[in-house]
Order: C-alpha cells, then sequence, then structure tokens
C-alpha cells in the first residue's frame, strides 16, 4: 500500500469520534487488512496481543525492516500489557 493512502487512513486515528466509533474503525482497517496503521489502533483498545500479531507479520513481510527494532518494540508491548 502507498505511504500516501496509508497517511490518509492514519487520519482517521487522529479524528476526534475515533474513540465514540472505535469498534466500526477497528473492524474498518481489519477487513482492509490495513496492519500498518491498525496495530496503533489495536494499542490504543489495549489489545496488546492482536497488535504484536500484526506488528510480526509486518516485519516478516517487510524483510528490510531492522529486526532488532522490532524485537525492541514488541518487548516494550509485552512489557505495558
Amino acid at each position: 500500500m502507498e505511504i500516501i493512502t496509508l497517511g490518509l487512513y492514519s487520519d482517521l486515528l487522529s479524528q476526534s469520534h475515533a474513540y465514540e466509533y472505535r469498534d466500526r474503525l477497528q473492524t474498518f482497517l481489519n477487513e482492509r487488512n490495513l496492519n500498518g496503521i491498525s496495530w496503533m489502533h489495536d494499542i490504543y483498545l489495549g489489545q496488546f496481543g492482536d497488535a504484536s500479531i500484526k506488528l510480526r507479520h509486518l516485519a516478516k513481510n517487510h524483510p528490510q525492516v531492522d529486526r532488532n527494532k522490532v524485537k525492541k518494540g514488541l518487548s516494550i508491548l509485552y512489557i505495558n500489557k
């Protein structure tokens, strides 16, 4: 997915009504397989396991991702859960 498109979708997360429609927003992001931003919404909802799975999937599909950074991020998610 192009960066511009992800930027437009990520704007949904910062809208004032994002909390009110959090369940619908989660469904919207998941149905469109927008793992690149939906993991942030999962963290917002306290669904750290789902966020972790999505981040691991992203790292697996993007070999240029620094694995050490991913491991650090996942460890922070685990500590905060």
